[in-house]
């Protein structure tokens, strides 16, 4: 059976797994090696019960509460330590927070998998799909200072005092771009990040070429 992966069930994770359970027969795959922390409270959807959980885990739990048919599988590690999908995934959305997580699934992608990057900072932020052999946005690939390897989230909450918005719109751009591609005959596809939406300042979602 066809599955779809979510890489990163954190802050867009979380946000995007629950509409896409209802709008697709998929089995889902959920990967992140990360417990939630109480500071985590306060920027993501999570319940107090979940603190000291994997995000994954939790995250599955709440989706077989919503729909006990649901069919989901959780791996319980970050993606740099386990890399390997299996055959039958045929989506993937990458809601990770860091470059060098974003490089290690672009070293390891999949011939035929449709990738879904989802990303954001602070006000700003995009979404784009991807597939193996397509040239990928540099400045997403560049290695993580000092300070982004080890930030908290609770620093974040203090520096990005908006991520919690900017999470919702990442899963948003990201199922749009999702659902249009399987459900519509986008010409030239292979076409080097062709179907991407961007925002500044939560103003507008802007195409980009």
């Amino acid at each position: 059976m066809e599955q779809i992966a979510i890489i990163g069930c954190g802050g867009v994770g979380r946000i995007l797994a629950p509409v896409l359970a209802k709008m697709t027969r998929h089995k889902l795959l959920l990967i992140d090696g990360d417990s939630y922390e109480l500071r985590n409270l306060d920027r993501q959807l999570l319940k107090p019960t979940d603190v000291g959980h994997n995000k994954a885990f939790c995250l599955s739990e709440e989706l077989k509460s919503n729909n006990p048919f649901i069919r989901v599988d959780i791996i319980d590690a970050f993606y740099t330590e386990y890399s390997e999908l299996p055959d039958s995934v045929k989506f993937v959305f990458v809601c990770v927070d860091n470059n060098n997580a974003r490089k290690a699934i672009t070293q390891t992608a999949k011939e035929g998998v449709l990738y879904v990057f989802c990303a954001n900072e602070e006000e700003t932020g995009d979404a784009f799909i991807w597939q193996k052999g397509n040239p990928f946005p540099e400045e997403l690939l560049a290695e993580d200072d000092a300070e982004d390897q080890h930030h908290d989230c609770q620093t974040d909450v203090v520096r990005l005092p908006q991520l919690a918005m900017a999470n919702m719109a990442a899963a948003t751009a990201g199922i749009y771009l999702w659902y249009v591609h399987t459900h519509q005959d986008f010409e030239g596809i292979r076409k080097p990040v062709k179907h991407r939406l961007a925002w500044n300042n939560f103003s507008s979602y802007t195409p980009e070429e």
